[in-house]
């Protein structure tokens, strides 16, 4: 259930206004925007304090708000035990990974997914890469500068690209050449910026149509590129998505969203579930999602440096502190089985100001 549809609550500061749009974590307080703005900015003592959207704030059970840290959880899921185990960590020429795929082929492919401006002949484009994982390196196999927004690998081992076009791009396991797919919204000025291919072989995709206006959706189509099913709006014709950053799916056939600031999951047409949990630092910022083995969900919270390991239903039954074993600010996730390991990539940001390029880690995983 979200903020917007809670039963109307009263301004703990006016108590008039019955549009409550803000939270201060300090001061445990929920404020109209009119109070937020000439009554609590104006006391000297909050000016350090938190204040955020509501939408961000999860409702719990018996319509209250219930705020915890992402490091305690006092939910009563059954906890996980969690390994991670043989941490092998890469070096990269890229400042933030915000793209991973695993080919079949065991070959990688990652990336910023932004295109050099300017002319750079002797660079190598850090866009999207192709590499192979050698024992105590990545050697760059090819490189491609282009736009990129999300990546996919096809049941043929070809890379589907989501570029913010009305189609999406590929390129065939048989060539090295970037060319159009036949994947596109089936609508008008749709621009496609997620892409995942399912178990069976469906593309899902999420983007934006800004005519007449904007609106985000999601579209499942199958290998042929036909319209299975089409989500934007939930039963009381709210938007469902804000800005989805990446796509998973389970085998039980439910389609996890990362949508900014929450998971959203859905089953056939339906949404079964939100996952937003609340954080008394920084707020849940959900980057990458990718299914396991045994069919639940890891969701990268980069600002956090937090993985949410959810069920196939999309409830949490814990999480992890990447920060722990040394991976900071995760943002894009990819996993495989090897043998009788489950070996997990994390794609690793940088600070804005840093000098150093971002870390690719490999590591096997157990327990999820």
């Amino acid at each position: 259930m979200t903020a917007h549809e809670q039963l109307a609550m009263l301004c703990q500061l006016c108590e008039v206004d019955p549009k409550v749009k803000w939270k201060c974590l300090e001061c445990n307080l929920l404020m109209c925007l009119n109070c937020k703005d000439k009554m609590h900015s104006k006391i000297k003592a909050t000016m350090e304090h938190q204040v955020i959207d509501i939408m961000e704030v999860q409702l719990e059970r018996n319509e209250e708000y219930l705020a915890f840290d992402l490091q305690d959880d006092t939910e009563t899921t059954p906890r996980l035990e969690i390994k991670m185990t043989n941490i092998k960590k890469f070096p990269t020429t890229i400042k933030n990974i915000t793209i991973l795929a695993i080919s079949l082929d065991d070959s990688l492919w990652i990336g910023d997914g932004n295109k050099y401006k300017g002319f750079h002949p002797f660079s190598k484009s850090t866009a999207l890469q192709k590499v192979k994982v050698e024992e105590h390196k990545l050697k760059i196999i090819s490189t491609f500068d282009i736009d990129t927004w999300d990546i996919a690998i096809t049941h043929n081992n070809d890379l589907l690209m989501a570029t913010q076009e009305r189609k999406l791009k590929q390129i065939m396991s048989s060539c090295n050449k970037v060319s159009e797919s036949k994947y596109n919204g089936h609508a008008d000025s749709f621009l496609i910026s997620c892409v995942h291919v399912t178990r069976n072989g469906n593309v899902i995709i999420a983007g934006n149509k800004k005519v007449p206006e904007h609106r985000e959706i999601i579209v499942v189509m199958d290998s042929d590129g036909s319209r299975l099913s089409w989500h934007e709006k939930d039963k009381n014709k709210k938007s469902l998505f804000e800005r989805p950053m990446s796509i998973t799916s389970a085998n039980n056939g439910s389609i996890f969203i990362a949508d900014i600031h929450r998971v959203v999951v859905l089953e056939n047409i339906n949404v079964i579930s939100f996952y937003n949990p609340i954080s008394k630092h920084r707020p849940f910022r959900p980057t990458s999602v990718t299914a396991t083995p045994l069919d639940n969900v890891i969701v990268a919270d980069c600002h956090n440096h937090t993985l949410h390991i959810l069920n196939n239903t999309g409830h949490r039954l814990t999480t992890y502190t990447t920060s722990d074993i040394g991976v900071l600010m995760p943002y894009s996730l990819a996993i495989a089985s090897v043998g009788q390991f489950t070996v997990l990539f994390i794609g690793c940001c940088t600070q804005e100001k840093s000098s150093e390029d971002a870390k690719l880690y490999k590591m096997n995983i157990s327990g999820c």
